[in-house]
């Protein structure tokens, strides 16, 4: 009985090994699971590295896009520039005061009516209108009559025939016992070309 017995306790002693044998075979081929498990955590990483990779090359390309936009909005404050420039340049400057103007300015001396600019260094008895002057008397008895005007600032002059008088190119065409013609030729306000004569007559003693 006895020696039953103590087979029975060693088959049990055997059986237990054997099953713990197996229950360590099974954890050592199930402990591999883990790093099967870690491929797909690194397939999800490396999906994000590459999705992350992709956003950033597509941020990298789209880069030269924004630098190009950069250029357009450049070209367009140039030409936006260049069409104020356009505008300033239509700008009214008449009110505005020269630069170069001098502070001193020479006064211009008033021009007599009737004077032209032929006869601005023409002699005195040229600067006035021939009815300006008058006849003080006649010289005869000689080859030819010579007649005496006064100016009206009182001052004589002996004159001829042939001698310019007055303001508008006058010249002395006649002199006789008692006036004296003065042929003058001017042009009018619209160019024209006139003649006419002046006579002016010995004052008669009363």
């Amino acid at each position: 009985m006895t020696r039953r017995r103590n087979s029975l306790k060693i088959a049990f002693l055997l059986l237990a090994l054997i099953a713990g044998a197996t229950g360590c075979k099974k954890e050592e081929n199930a402990a591999p699971s883990p790093a099967k498990a870690a491929k797909p955590a690194q397939q999800v990483v490396q999906k994000q590295m590459t999705s992350a990779g992709g956003v950033v090359a597509k941020g990298v390309q789209k880069q030269p896009s924004s630098s190009k936009g950069q250029v357009k909005a450049i070209q367009q404050q140039s030409s936006s520039i260049k069409r104020v420039a356009i505008n300033e340049s239509q700008i009214d400057f008449s009110n505005r005061k020269d630069p170069f103007k001098p502070f001193i300015v020479q006064p211009v001396m008033p021009v007599k009516k009737g004077v032209t600019s032929a006869n601005q260094n023409a002699l005195p008895i040229q600067s006035f209108d021939v009815n300006k002057f008058m006849l003080a008397g006649i010289i005869a008895g000689l080859k030819e009559n010579r007649a005496l005007i006064v100016d009206p600032y009182r001052k004589g002059y002996v004159v001829k025939a042939g001698m310019l008088l007055g303001n508008n190119n006058g010249r002395i065409t006649k002199i006789s016992n008692n006036a004296v013609e003065v042929l003058e030729q001017f042009r009018d306000d619209n160019g024209i070309l006139r003649k006419r004569t002046v006579r002016l007559v010995l004052p008669q003693k009363k």
